[in-house]
């Protein structure tokens, strides 16, 4: 029965632009995430803001420094113009001074799965993902980042273990940001995308719905100038 199939929602409001960009391969699905960049300045104060609120009694001895923060910058700018070559070299420079920079695994992570070097990529993301719980604990906005990376990579492998990291960065998030915050809908738009392929259609409309009503929250219903979902 194929009258459930072919969820889809989209929005266009004003607000910052999301795209949601992901790539099917025999193995694995790869998201890329790419959404409109703060300022440069913005975007290094919040590399610092996340790595400076870890408890002081878990914290490393090394923080990240402002000049770390901007070629972490330099580095996802690199990445989303699609200059990998940049982008892998920053971090790898990034990890030559500090093997637990975080924010350099994580990145190198992505970069080695656009290259299609699937368990380079695994293995950093997943370093990532242990030094980041250790250091910050198990509630942090950079634990639920690295939730749903290595959520995307079991998608295929094993959907129910992707299933169970969408909803644990999502629960992070929720509590941290609010139920409500727009951020919410990357991931909500993964686990629908998620139950379509298992066949939960009416998941997948719940998910869907979750976000349209953020959208609609936020912008306000009469300043969305289009919301469609459709099965």
């Amino acid at each position: 029965d194929d009258s459930h199939r072919n969820f889809q929602v989209s929005a266009k409001a004003h607000s910052s632009i999301v795209a949601d960009v992901h790539i099917e391969i025999d193995t694995w699905i790869v998201h890329n995430h790419i959404d409109s960049h703060p300022s440069d300045k913005n975007a290094i104060q919040i590399i610092l803001d996340r790595d400076r609120s870890q408890p002081v009694k878990k914290r490393q001895k090394h923080t990240t420094t402002v000049k770390e923060a901007q070629q972490i910058v330099e580095a996802l700018k690199s990445f989303d113009r699609n200059d990998i070559t940049s982008a892998k070299n920053i971090c790898l420079d990034l990890l030559g001074g500090n093997d637990l920079n975080h924010d350099a695994l994580d990145l190198l992570g992505l970069v080695e799965l656009s290259e299609e070097n699937y368990s380079d990529g695994y293995k950093h993301l997943k370093e990532a993902w242990e030094i980041r719980k250790k250091t910050f604990g198990s509630n942090h906005l950079k634990v639920a980042e690295s939730s749903i990376h290595m959520a995307d990579l079991y998608r295929i492998k094993n959907p129910s273990e992707s299933e169970k990291l969408y909803n644990v960065a999502l629960n992070i998030k929720e509590k941290i940001q609010g139920t409500d915050h727009v951020d919410n809908i990357v991931i909500l738009k993964r686990l629908s995308d998620l139950y379509q392929s298992e066949e939960k259609y009416s998941s997948a409309e719940t998910v869907l719905k979750r976000s349209l009503y953020i959208l609609e929250k936020k912008d306000g219903a009469e300043n969305l100038e289009m919301a469609n979902l459709s099965y």
